[in-house]
């Protein structure tokens, strides 16, 4: 009641590259139920992973004076005048130029990298294909670094394959027709994970590289070459 009286806005905005990709559904499910118990307004915004639509999107955001924006952004720096009074939240990558009051949440993704790399070390892989998105993206340069030391360390051959969202489906065929076959193929999400097996589906007669993966978790959803990260209470404690 207070803040109703002060005037001060219950808008929150959300910017993510895509709300049907799973990890940010969850990220989004977990923020709505908590936001929408508290009587806050949601405004959710889709980049398509475009820096400048998210430019644009980001603009939108704050012409709505929201007390918070939350966002998983495809920018490494900020244009935008931020007023201090709203709360800047930025998801797995790190983006320069918010206030200093900002807030930056994510998971242990350099552990996660070298979790993954030490499974596939104890199934016997040796030839290793990591497949990523853009480098620069913090979660992304974490999980590079703690795959690709741990590997070396083992003295296993891994090649990083970055690729832009709109390209996994393509770069999975790549992967499948290389001339070095690779034992295993390590990616970041459960969408590169269906890219491929969907790839493989073509032509069965080539061999399915073992496949890891950071995914979103999902109740019943059970494998142990998949390393769950819980993005719906990442969601909730924002």
């Amino acid at each position: 009641a207070s803040k109703l009286r002060s005037g001060k806005s219950r808008n929150i905005c959300i910017i993510v590259p895509g709300i049907d990709t799973k990890m940010y559904g969850k990220l989004y499910a977990g923020l709505e139920k908590e936001l929408r118990e508290k009587e806050y307004t949601i405004e959710i915004l889709c980049s398509e992973g475009m820096p400048g639509t998210e430019a644009q999107l980001l603009k939108k955001a704050l012409s709505m004076k929201p007390l918070a924006i939350i966002l998983v952004s495809s920018l490494f720096k900020n244009e935008e005048a931020v007023p201090q009074e709203t709360l800047i939240v930025m998801v797995d990558r790190y983006v320069k130029g918010f206030p200093e009051n900002s807030v930056f949440a994510s998971f242990d993704y350099e552990r996660a990298g070298r979790e993954i790399a030490r499974k596939c070390i104890q199934d016997g892989n040796t030839n290793i294909a990591l497949l990523c998105e853009n480098k620069r993206f913090t979660s992304n340069r974490n999980f590079i670094k703690g795959v690709t030391e741990t590997l070396e360390n083992e003295e296993c051959y891994c090649e990083v394959l970055e690729t832009p969202a709109s390209m996994k489906f393509n770069r999975a065929f790549d992967i499948l027709y290389a001339a070095d076959s690779f034992d295993a193929v390590i990616t970041m999400s459960r969408e590169d994970v269906e890219n491929i097996q969907t790839a493989h589906s073509y032509n069965s007669r080539v061999e399915l590289p073992r496949l890891y993966s950071v995914v979103s978790r999902d109740f019943g959803f059970e494998n142990s070459n998949m390393y769950e990260m819980d993005y719906k209470l990442m969601g909730k404690h924002i």
